[in-house]
Formats: C-alpha cells, sequence, structure tokens
C-alpha cells in the first residue's frame, strides 16, 4: 500500500520487473475478504477481546494506529525521497507494529490458557 501511495519503487518492485507485486485492485479485494471472513465469524477472539471493557477498545485501537496508521503518518510528516536505494524507516515501523501485535496477541493467548 505505501509503494502505491507515495510511489517509492522500492515497493513496488520496479527495478526488478514491473510485473512484480499486488495491485491496488488486489489488495482491495484481500481486504474485502478479510472484512468479510472477521464480521462473520462470531467466535472469534477479537470480538470477545473488545467486549472486556474499554481499556481493550484502546489497546486494539493502538496496535492498529501502530501497525497500518504510523508507517503512513511518518511517511506524510518526513516526506518521500526515494533516491536512495532501499527501505526506509518506515519498514521498520511497520516491523515494530507487526512484532508489537503478535507480542500481544502471544500474551492475551497466554493468559486465556491460564484462565482455562
Amino acid at each position: 500500500m505505501i509503494g502505491h501511495i507515495f510511489q517509492n519503487p522500492t515497493y513496488l518492485s520496479m527495478a526488478m520487473d514491473p510485473r512484480v507485486g499486488i495491485s491496488p485492485l488486489e489488495m482491495v479485494f484481500m481486504a474485502t475478504l478479510a472484512l468479510s471472513t472477521i464480521l462473520s465469524n462470531p467466535n472469534l477472539f477479537l470480538w470477545k477481546f473488545l467486549k472486556g471493557g474499554l481499556a481493550n477498545q484502546l489497546t486494539f485501537a493502538a496496535l492498529f494506529i501502530n501497525q497500518y496508521i504510523a508507517p503512513v503518518i511518518y511517511l506524510l510528516i518526513a516526506g518521500t525521497n526515494w533516491e536512495t536505494k532501499g527501505f526506509g524507516p518506515e519498514l521498520f515501523i511497520f516491523f515494530g507494529g507487526v512484532i508489537s501485535t503478535l507480542g500481544f496477541l502471544l500474551f492475551q493467548a497466554k493468559m486465556e490458557e491460564n484462565t482455562i
């Protein structure tokens, strides 16, 4: 998504082969599938977690912002300079979001396991 929004040739793999990668239309289809799957499953851990109170909802919002919004905000503030080859700090911000979300989910799974 960052590659398409900010026209980053590294993220779009344009240097290797312009046919490589994912189109915005494919991203929309995948997001629609993920959203429909999440919304149609009433037994999903997410729903039980979000019903746990305001603290859980704020935690989920913070994790979502950290993973999906923070890299885009960084790029909007820092500007885009794609002349240097390679990945920028936004990739590491994204990885930080992934690692914190996975760590949180593992922690919640362990807590759930101990209460059963």
